[in-house]
């Protein structure tokens, strides 16, 4: 059985080279913006700092917790990233939302690749729904477009 543990500092480097794997197989393609490492350490950090990171013999998962915009009482965990080499490793997600709830969050908000969703229908089989699409590009691409009357 894998053992998912918490993320300690000196899992950043390993968290943030799973990441990269990751970033290059689906990132860049997805985001269109090339990958820093140094960023993703960064990123990395305050996850393991300030919100909740598990880490597995080749996987990774870290959430932040945050009030949701709309009704502080409720405490969503956002899903920052996960990522899992062997399949078995994929239920590194599920102890990521174990620890969620303990930690008195209330739901989840975690994304999934366009165009193939495969996360998705994972998330689905959960019961998460899709509510919002996101969409990303440069800021300028709506700078310079025509106002509309």
């Amino acid at each position: 059985m894998t053992q998912f543990r918490p993320a300690a500092f000196d899992d950043i480097p390993f968290i943030t080279n799973l990441l990269a794997e990751f970033y290059a197989k689906q990132g860049t393609a997805s985001y269109g913006i090339p990958f820093d490492a140094q960023s993703t350490l960064l990123t990395v950090e305050r996850v393991v700092r300030h919100g909740i990171c598990l880490v597995g013999p080749t996987s990774c998962a870290g959430a932040m917790l945050m009030p949701f915009p709309y009704n502080h009482n409720v405490v969503t965990a956002h899903v920052m990233f996960w990522y899992f080499k062997r399949a078995r490793e994929i239920k590194i997600f599920e102890t990521l939302i174990a620890c969620c709830l303990k930690a008195r969050a209330t739901h989840v908000s975690a994304s999934s690749h366009s165009p193939r969703h495969i996360i998705g229908r994972l998330y689905e089989k959960w019961e998460l729904r899709p509510v919002e699409g996101l969409h990303m590009g440069p800021l300028i691409n709506v700078a310079l477009q025509p106002q509309q009357g």
